[in-house]
């Protein structure tokens, strides 16, 4: 799996997609602070050659947010 760390409203924020997408074209625009590859456990490694940025060891903990997060949406307000 791929991702990127996009500056969101100040705040690091993780976008994980598939390896047949380019880090370029997932980023559309939006300002990257780190990208690289990572699996299931939120572990990290490599870098994305289209955009010229690596993987760093604090990306770890956006991703496993991310997840957690899309795996226990909050439920909606009545």
């Amino acid at each position: 799996m791929k991702y990127i760390i996009v500056n969101q409203e100040g705040l690091p924020c993780a976008v994980m997609f598939s390896e047949a997408i380019q880090h370029s074209t997932e980023a559309a625009g939006r300002e990257v602070m780190s990208a690289g590859f990572c699996n299931l456990q939120g572990e990290v490694w490599g870098h994305s050659e289209s955009l010229g940025v690596h993987s760093q060891p604090q990306d770890t903990k956006h991703i496993r947010l991310t997840m957690e997060m899309s795996m226990n949406p909050k439920p909606a307000a009545r």
